[in-house]
């Protein structure tokens, strides 16, 4: 009889909760459906029961190029956010953004960047570094090894474009700045020897930073160099990748020598470690989550609607949820504290120095701490001054 109390009362539980829908561009065949779906069972396993609120994933009904055309579709699915990963490129970002403002759904994103005035950023809200925080933290790290001269190689003319802005700044700040020379990756090949003979043979450079979003790149600059004994003792690489602590098995795996120092940043807290998008995943989620617990808490649910794009509907209760979105905490996020301003931007993000000791990537003990073993972090305050003030930097050629 017991039992079957227990089940009637689990049904009641069931029963009672609310639903919501998150709305993904992408279908279930992409990485970035499965990395939500993954973030969206997650929380509810952890708090569907306690809340009596359940997540869950829409994707557009009909396949189309157009990215309008998918908003369009998923609005009409009740959805009470919308999440955009990093595979949104730039143009498309526009588009997104400027119709979450216009139907008043709010988009979360893993987009550090801003793209226009703060207006049409008014239904965005970002869970990631914001722009410019990894290239701060990448040059404190810098100025940390305390190296009087390096190369900085990247793969695209936008992945560098906050770091050089930064360089300009960073060194008229030093009072005997290191010299510092930028070079793009040669395009179409993955064969990077010649290019690195020259860093070696004219550049004459043993200190490298590789700037790249694409950890595989780092892999095959780094293995490459190997088999030019460019990973000795003498060479020094920092990477700014933050998902570079997952390298570790493949630097194992291949049987190759590095004595050389390779140091980086970490955004990821959890343990075991996961690649930094699937991290803002969970993050974004979690913030989408929050926000809809706090409404239920005062016994004010939210009500999703379907939206019509051809009839310029509006979400009514988008825009305090919206304002709910942007006014929540996550203490305990896997990228660590997630709280943003009122325009939506993340505050503040804190980076790990981390190196590789004896084959294994740690976090760096400060010098000072060094007993302690507290490990070296920077943050940075949103660097919105410089996405809307470019510097105009001359770097040494």
């Amino acid at each position: 009889m017991r039992g079957v109390l227990l089940v009637l009362c689990f049904a009641q539980v069931l029963c009672s909760v609310n639903g919501y829908n998150i709305g993904l561009f992408m279908g279930p065949d992409s990485m970035e459906w499965h990395s939500l779906r993954h973030a969206v069972d997650q929380w509810n396993n952890e708090n569907a029961v306690r809340s009596e609120l359940s997540l869950d994933v829409v994707t557009p009904a009909e396949s189309s190029s157009l990215i309008e055309n998918k908003l369009c579709d998923l609005i009409q699915n009740n959805v009470v956010a919308v999440f955009v990963p990093l595979s949104v490129d730039d143009n498309e970002l526009q588009i997104v953004y400027s119709m979450c403002h216009h139907f008043h759904v709010p988009c979360v994103t893993v987009h550090g960047r801003e793209y226009f005035d703060p207006e049409g950023n008014g239904y965005v809200t970002s869970v990631a570094a914001a722009y410019g925080s990894t290239a701060l933290a990448s040059l404190e790290l810098i100025a940390s090894l305390r190296w009087r001269s390096f190369v900085l190689i990247y793969q695209f003319d936008h992945d560098v474009s906050e770091i050089v802005d930064l360089l300009a700044v960073w060194s008229r700040e030093r009072v005997v700045p290191p010299i510092a020379r930028v070079r793009k990756l040669p395009e179409a090949t993955s064969d990077f020897q010649p290019f690195l003979k020259y860093i070696r043979e004219v550049l004459k450079e043993t200190n490298i930073i590789i700037h790249s979003n694409e950890i595989g790149l780092v892999h095959r600059i780094l293995s490459q160099a190997s088999g030019m004994n460019m990973t000795e003792a003498k060479y020094s690489y920092m990477v700014t990748n933050t998902d570079l602590s997952l390298l570790e098995d493949f630097l194992h795996s291949m049987n190759q020598i590095y004595h050389c120092n390779i140091t980086g940043l970490q955004l990821v807290k959890s343990d075991p470690l996961v690649k930094t998008e699937l991290a803002l995943t969970s993050d974004a989620v979690n913030l989408i989550g929050t926000a809809l617990d706090s409404f239920k808490k005062h016994n004010d649910a939210i009500e999703s609607s379907a939206l019509l794009c051809d009839a310029h509907d509006i979400w009514n209760d988008g825009e305090r949820f919206n304002e709910a979105v942007r006014s929540m905490s996550v203490v305990n996020g896997v990228t660590g504290r997630i709280e943003t301003d009122s325009r939506g931007r993340r505050l503040e993000a804190m980076f790990d120095g981390i190196g590789r000791i004896n084959g294994k990537f740690v976090k760096l003990a400060e010098s000072s701490n060094e007993v302690q073993g507290e490990p070296v972090t920077y943050s940075s305050q949103v660097m919105s001054e410089i996405a809307e003030h470019r510097v105009q930097s001359q770097v040494d050629a």
